[in-house]
């Protein structure tokens, strides 16, 4: 990876709506600065908000964002859709990432319209992430089922190239 005069930003930390609205912020100051719409982030994160990890990708799509997202050591869960919002994507040899069937946190007592109501939003968030995995990497629709319906699956650097998740894998020297 080359040094650009773009802007440069680390994503270290869980994916929710304030971390996305600094994320952002930092973007759109770095675009302003640099007069460039090239940015990189770096990304070393155990996931969180599905909401929050979707508008960041459709955010840096809307605003044509010429976007390299670099998976530093883990790469888990809704932070792998940040990482696919890249139109170059590259990680280190030893980068893990882990992806896993979608899950929400639902409080409280519920009624059956409320459990209804749950479901279809959960079914929807599910469907959007299985669509962007298919227009962002290789997998097939089976493939993409499996990821996403386990607990739990570790996907290697090497892995993650197979099967589209990175476009490269960066040496340390």
């Amino acid at each position: 990876m080359k040094e650009t005069d773009g802007t440069k930003i680390n994503w270290i930390g869980a994916i929710d709506s304030s971390k996305l609205a600094e994320i952002i912020k930092a973007i759109e100051t770095g675009i302003k600065e640099n007069k460039t719409k090239d940015v990189t982030i770096l990304i070393d994160s155990i996931g969180g908000s599905v909401n929050a990890s979707l508008a960041f990708y459709q955010w840096i799509k809307f605003n044509k964002i010429s976007l390299t997202t670099v998976g530093l050591s883990t790469v888990a869960s809704s932070a792998v859709t940040v990482l696919l919002a890249g139109s170059k994507r590259i990680c280190f040899e030893n980068t893990t990432f882990l992806v896993h069937r979608m899950t929400y946190p639902f409080d409280g007592e519920m009624s059956e319209y409320d459990l209804e109501e749950k479901t279809t939003f959960f079914r929807t968030g599910n469907t959007k992430v299985k669509t962007l995995y298919k227009k962002e990497t290789r997998l097939s629709d089976a493939e993409i089922e499996r990821l996403l319906s386990k607990d739990w699956i570790v996907i290697t650097a090497e892995e993650a190239i197979e099967k589209g998740i990175v476009h490269e894998i960066m040496e340390l020297e």
